[in-house]
């Protein structure tokens, strides 16, 4: 179940958990400091099987069913993760918005200038991922390749990139360690 589960996206697989035992709240610290309450939503995906639907299969067949659901809360998850990063965005304002045309290279640079960027010691950068629709990874497979060589285009992602690092340097001196 937990295999179909992550099979929905990798983004799933990547989130950090922390298993709660007790209780029926809890909070987090957000990037800015703010205390904010999680707000836990039931995802139920219904499901029935009789006996008679497991009659003439095989062990493999039979286990095999348990990804219908671990598939369905997948979606579920994916679903409530992109209506909450959507929130959050907007509050943010975080939100680069082609107007229904295909990604540019200057609104691929606000987007990248709006996201957190981290670096190794040495001050490599990590990059990071982006979840776009079939249609924009097409157009950015094939536009990125033509950014790369744009003068304009190198100079702005180096601004892009140089503001970053200190930004991300900056940021690593004043966290505070705990015990």
């Amino acid at each position: 179940m937990f295999d179909a589960l992550f099979s929905v996206s990798p983004i799933l697989s990547q989130i950090p958990t922390r298993p709660q035992r007790e209780g029926r709240a809890s909070t987090f610290q957000d990037e800015q400091g703010k205390i904010k309450a999680i707000d836990y939503k039931l995802i139920s995906v219904p499901i029935q099987r009789k006996l008679e639907d497991a009659r003439g299969m095989t062990l493999q067949e039979f286990v095999e069913t348990a990804r219908e659901p671990g598939t369905g809360v997948g979606k579920e998850m994916m679903r409530g993760l992109f209506e909450m990063l959507d929130k959050v965005t907007k509050e943010t304002g975080n939100v680069v918005n082609c107007g229904g045309k295909p990604i540019d290279s200057t609104s691929f640079l606000d987007l990248l200038d709006k996201v957190q960027i981290d670096f190794t010691p040495e001050g490599i950068p990590h990059w990071p991922s982006f979840c776009s629709g079939s249609t924009m990874q097409a157009q950015l497979q094939e536009q990125f390749p033509k950014w790369l060589v744009d003068p304009a285009f190198q100079t702005r992602l180096g601004k892009i990139v140089e503001r970053k690092r200190e930004e991300f340097f900056e940021r690593e001196t004043c966290r505070r360690l705990v015990d």
